[in-house]
């Protein structure tokens, strides 16, 4: 997302809309509801298997129940962290994006916070930040499936794997988060981001699983790495839409 946009949502049924956050192979929703408040989220996973006993039966609830009890009852960014977080399952570990369009003015200088909130959850763990100050002053906000939080990209068993396989795994050096970083600055209106996210750009060649909206099963280095994986369509909208 940028900093004078909205998040990535097409139109939907009785006036809400579906959002679709393109990043590696999944599909991200959520509604734009009469509230002007949007969510969306990359999964992050979790690399770490001694977190596996945080998972417990008791005194938890599915990450897709909280998520839509989140959606009903919040009225902002920091209302449906606090909703979400009670009873983490730590199941389908994600990094969440909470946009609220009742403290963003289009065009305006930024809000101080409220505008973006960020939750990343794995097994055990919740962190939780209003990262509006740096949305307006990177004027972008990139999720890649990498946690942004130190302590949770430390906590899910990251570091072990950038040490052990490179930069694939890094948030401020994994191909994604380089490209993101180079050419945000040439999203200026709808047609421009739809450009960036599908762009293959140089990624190295037969190799498209680095690229934004990769896909595995064009992967030709190896038949052992090819997959049946992909991004699915991908869909932006104006700030506008959300009102």
């Amino acid at each position: 997302m940028r900093g004078h946009e909205s998040p990535q949502c097409p139109s939907g049924p009785r006036g809400e809309r579906e959002v679709v956050k393109c990043s590696r192979r999944e599909r991200r929703r959520s509604r734009v509801r009469p509230c002007s408040q949007v969510t969306l989220e990359t999964t992050i996973g979790n690399r770490n298997p001694s977190l596996w006993k945080f998972v417990q039966p008791q005194d938890a609830v599915m990450e897709w129940v909280r998520n839509i009890v989140a959606n009903r009852l919040a009225s902002d960014g920091a209302t449906w962290a606090e909703t979400f977080k009670r009873f983490n399952s730590g199941t389908y570990n994600n990094q969440w994006m909470i946009v609220d369009y009742k403290a963003f003015v289009p065009g305006g200088p930024s809000a101080g916070s409220g505008v973006l909130t960020v939750l990343e959850q794995i097994p055990g763990m919740v962190v939780v930040a209003d990262k509006t100050a740096e949305l307006y002053e990177k004027t972008y906000w990139a999720s890649y499936n990498i946690p942004s939080f130190e302590s949770v990209f430390n906590a899910s068993g990251l570091p072990g794997l950038v040490a052990q396989y490179g930069d694939w795994f890094s948030y401020d050096r994994s191909p994604r988060a380089q490209i993101f970083r180079r050419d945000q600055s040439l999203v200026h209106d709808v047609d421009s981001m739809i450009q960036l996210i599908r762009c293959v750009g140089d990624s190295e060649p037969g190799v498209t699983w680095h690229a934004l909206c990769c896909s595995l099963s064009l992967t030709q280095t190896s038949q052992h790495t090819r997959a049946g994986r992909g991004v699915a369509p991908l869909s932006v909208s104006p700030a506008g839409w959300g009102h």
